[in-house]
């Protein structure tokens, strides 16, 4: 006979799982990208300039870093387009780590601009997305 029973393994078990799972909660990295407007409301023809950065933090309670990146940048509407977004990919750097997009309104209507892309030493993509809102006649 053990002198454990199968209830105490069951238990035991279950807690070393539970402390996995907590530990892999506080201790992964965090990746995002923060934009310098959520929304924007723009006039036929007007621009307007949007800065994206890349943050990282290395565990939950840790402090948000800039980092650079490979952005992509793209209008939701590809036919009869509302908004232009430029440029369209972009690589930053350690020096320059954030990003300027400039958004042109083309056309009365709604669209979302999505920046997406990969930090530097990383696989996870992140995206943020930019409701824009073009006013006309």
């Amino acid at each position: 006979m053990h002198p454990f029973g199968g209830e105490a393994v069951s238990i035991f078990g279950g807690a070393v799982i539970v402390a996995g799972f907590i530990a892999y909660l506080l201790f992964r990295t965090y990746t995002s990208i923060e934009i310098s407007t959520l929304s924007l409301a723009l006039d036929v023809s007007q621009t307007a300039i949007v800065t994206a950065t890349f943050k990282r933090k290395k565990w939950v309670l840790g402090a948000w870093e800039r980092i650079p990146g490979s952005f992509n940048v793209r209008p939701f509407r590809l036919l009869n387009p509302v908004v232009v977004a430029s440029p369209a990919t972009e690589t930053t750097n350690a020096t320059a780590p954030s990003l300027t997009v400039t958004v042109t309104a083309l056309a009365p209507g709604y669209d979302t601009v999505r920046i997406s892309g990969i930090p530097a030493g990383d696989t996870n993509v992140a995206s943020a997305d930019l409701a824009t809102s073009v006013l006309g006649d």
